[in-house]
């Protein structure tokens, strides 16, 4: 992340943290909740985001994706029966926006993951 002079604030991980304790009903049901993925304390909870929001922007620096309007609108059509049931298109647009941008960086962190692979020249040395 250095590297690619990639850097996270305070304030973004406060703001990060808020957000999520609005999305899972509560500051106590978030840390209900991360504690079952081993996160104990408000400090691994922060370092946590923090890591999730160096990675997210590490993926946008090295991988930008743009998600159109045709493609929410395309996504949300084939999958309005069965997972969006009973929601209107405009609440659910930035969730759907944000899943296929992942789905989206994902494939290409794969296409550059694996090229890297069969450039690097690795040798294995076994003791017999």
């Amino acid at each position: 992340a250095k590297k690619n002079d990639v850097t996270v604030t305070k304030k973004e991980i406060e703001a990060e943290v808020a957000l999520n304790e609005t999305n899972y009903g509560g500051k106590d049901a978030l840390r209900e909740m991360a504690k079952t993925a081993g996160i104990t304390t408000d400090k691994q909870l922060n370092d946590f985001f923090e890591l999730k929001l160096t990675v997210s922007k590490l993926q946008a620096k090295l991988f930008p994706e743009e998600v159109t309007d045709e493609e929410i609108k395309a996504y949300y059509d084939e999958n309005k029966d069965l997972v969006y049931k009973d929601k209107k298109l405009d609440d659910v647009k930035e969730e759907i926006r944000s899943q296929l941008l992942q789905q989206k960086v994902s494939q290409k962190f794969s296409e550059w993951f694996g090229k890297l692979r069969e450039d690097a020249k690795i040798s294995n040395f076994m003791e017999s």
